[in-house]
């Protein structure tokens, strides 16, 4: 009941304290952003010229109902244009902040690099590696062993 009217109290027997319950000593983190590389996948559902030439676009990560705020130069500006309301993969640098619950989030992201992407669910994507015919060999452990011995030559 201390804790949770946020009061503190200690139980002393003679001139020692057998326990301390330190109430709501927690301070309340600051927020908290940094700059660093970032790679966002999702849909380009949005592009905006400003009337200062700065692109726009927001890109929604699959299974998010947030969107990721970006920009962009003329030349991936380009890029983005033939890939709208298609899935794609975007590197650049991002504006990361942190919750209170820990988990990061890229709030903004200058684009550098534009990929398309396939958007297909798991089991799709599972499938067609299943499809690929591959010769493997009958111990590729022992084939592994073998350019050990020549010091990683074939």
């Amino acid at each position: 009941m201390v804790g949770e009217d946020g009061g503190r109290a200690r139980v002393t027997f003679g001139a020692g304290v057998i326990l301390r319950f330190p109430g709501n000593t927690r301070t309340a983190e600051k927020p908290f952003s940094l700059i660093d590389s970032a790679t966002i996948t999702g849909r380009l559902y949005a592009l905006i010229e400003e009337p200062s030439g700065q692109l726009k676009a927001r890109i929604r990560p699959r299974g998010s109902s947030t969107y990721v705020s970006c920009t962009a130069d003329d030349r991936v500006g380009r890029q983005l244009r033939n890939y709208f309301l298609d899935a794609v993969r975007v590197q650049g640098s991002g504006i990361w902040s942190r919750s209170e619950d820990g988990a990061w989030s890229c709030q903004s992201l200058q684009i550098q690099e534009v990929h398309p992407v396939k958007d297909v669910s798991l089991r799709e994507a599972i499938n067609a590696l299943r499809a690929i015919e591959v010769d493997w060999p009958d111990d590729p452990l022992a084939d592994w062993a073998k350019l050990d011995e020549k010091g990683g030559a074939a």
